[in-house]
């Protein structure tokens, strides 16, 4: 069973509002309870998988990412975007 799916039995059995970022699922960590249940994705993950996927730059993958996916507000139960301790010891 693929996080998604995971992630789908377990928490929208709880909350049938809860979002999931589609096409981003090997990027999804976890779930948090902020105003209801979100998910939650690794940044760093799905820049590399639009790099990869979309065949974008990392700069272009960036730019997509803050404008099209972490800046879209859906609700209160948008996921949330963290950004790891591995991806912020690259730029320490």
């Amino acid at each position: 069973m693929n996080n998604r799916e995971v992630i789908h039995q377990w928490a929208l059995g709880m909350d049938e509002s809860t979002l999931m970022a589609d096409g981003f699922d090997d990027a999804l960590v976890g779930v948090v309870y902020k105003d209801g249940l979100r998910c939650v994705y690794d940044e760093d993950k799905i820049i590399k998988i639009l790099m990869k996927r979309d065949k974008m730059t990392h700069e272009e993958a960036v730019e997509y990412f803050e404008f099209n996916i972490e800046g879209a507000h859906m609700g209160p139960t948008t996921p949330i975007y963290m950004t790891s301790i591995k991806a912020i010891k690259k730029f320490v």
